[in-house]
């Protein structure tokens, strides 16, 4: 169960990191879905799939989102606002669930598994998941300084690599462009 664990935190490590969601957070959440039934891979998908729904704003969730006095840009920045920002936004979410209903609801998240992820999470057990979540984000604090440092080693390796491919593409521009005028050329004349 640790690999599987190990694992499906891996495929949210990017979008999390993306969106400013420490590892805390993103390991609270996947322990509170797994302890209210889902399977590891399960949560990491749900998890994964509210995440999306946040970066990937769609016109009718962003209409609903207006009306209701906020947008997903705001949803973003409840998530990463520190170290409640997974609980802050789920509870902004049941907020206007509550008001507005599960229709309104369903139009900032139409995704099944974004839908699944804030049920899972802020369904019936929203206070007993919200305790999960903070005592795993009191513990791990030397965990979440670890994903940081990785994320940055990670970003700057990456970062290299496209600046790195940036350059050969330059390069290979500069070196084949003329050759291809000249074919061009020879085969207008």
């Amino acid at each position: 169960e640790a690999d599987a664990y190990a694992r499906t935190l891996g495929q949210l490590v990017p979008i999390a990191a993306n969106l400013g969601v420490s590892f805390d957070q993103v390991a609270g959440g996947l322990a509170a879905m797994t302890l209210t039934g889902s399977s590891a891979a399960n949560a990491a998908v749900y998890l994964k799939g509210v995440f999306n729904a946040l970066m990937t704003a769609n016109d009718q969730g962003a209409k609903v989102l207006s009306r209701v006095g906020t947008s997903y840009a705001e949803l973003r920045n409840i998530l990463k606002s520190g170290p409640n920002g997974l609980i802050n936004l789920m509870q902004k979410l049941r907020d206007i669930q509550m008001q507005y209903g599960d229709e309104a609801l369903k139009d900032i998240l139409p995704n099944i598994r974004a839908l699944t992820g804030f049920l899972s999470i802020a369904g019936k057990n929203f206070q007993y998941n919200t305790k999960i979540m903070q005592e795993i984000t009191k513990s791990t604090g030397s965990f979440n300084a670890a994903f940081m440092a990785v994320e940055d080693t990670i970003k700057v390796k990456l970062d290299k690599a496209i600046a790195g491919l940036q350059v050969s593409l330059i390069t290979l521009g500069t070196d084949v462009v003329p050759t291809i005028i000249k074919v061009i050329e020879g085969l207008t004349n």
